[in-house]
């Protein structure tokens, strides 16, 4: 049984939404910490290009999310912030919504490796 069956909410695997640049690269770091590209530099630009504030792209992540959680703006602030307040790594997940609801491809944002 799925644990949030009890709850009668349909849920869909990430793998079976739409976004499929991020589907593929989803399926291959499944379970890995993610690090922002460039201090959070494209993460930046996205959100500026789209309009969105620290507080709408915490919205939009819980649109994108199946289990309709999202990404908290704390954590978001942790992922744009160029000051102390910035953090590496992420969770896949996390980095997957973020991606979904900025309609970038997940590689554009993240990287798999740790920045050098």
């Amino acid at each position: 049984m799925h644990p949030h069956s009890a709850l009668n909410v349909e849920t869909k695997p990430l793998a079976d939404l739409p976004h499929s640049a991020t589907r593929r690269h989803h399926a291959a770091t499944k379970g890995h910490p993610m690090h922002r590209r460039d201090n959070g530099q494209p993460i930046r630009d996205a959100m500026r290009e789209a309009g969105l504030s620290i507080e709408r792209l915490a919205e939009k992540t819980k649109e994108a999310d199946p289990l309709g959680y999202g990404i908290s703006r704390s954590a978001i602030g942790h992922m744009v912030s160029t000051g102390p307040s910035g953090r590496n790594p992420f969770e896949d997940r996390s980095c997957d919504l973020v991606a979904r609801a900025l309609g970038k491809p997940i590689d554009d944002l993240f990287s798999a490796n740790a920045p050098t």
